[in-house]
């Protein structure tokens, strides 16, 4: 699991830094599943959402300092 303030690589939105790990308030959402609140170095005011458990969706790798 990575934790808050990690960068990351996530696919085609590359470098992202992760903000928060939570549960979100998204109708049809499974509200018990946590998820990575990612902010993509390019675009400071995008948001991604990734589940923790799910493998597909997880970033590619831990971007080294």
């Amino acid at each position: 699991m990575f934790e808050v303030g990690e960068y990351i690589v996530y696919g085609c939105k590359g470098v992202c830094q992760v903000e928060e790990i939570t549960h979100i308030d998204i109708p049809g959402s499974n509200k018990d599943r946590l998820y990575y609140v990612l902010a993509p170095l390019e675009d400071r005011n995008g948001k991604i959402y990734a589940p923790t458990d799910n493998a597909k969706s997880l970033p590619d790798r831990r971007q080294s300092s």
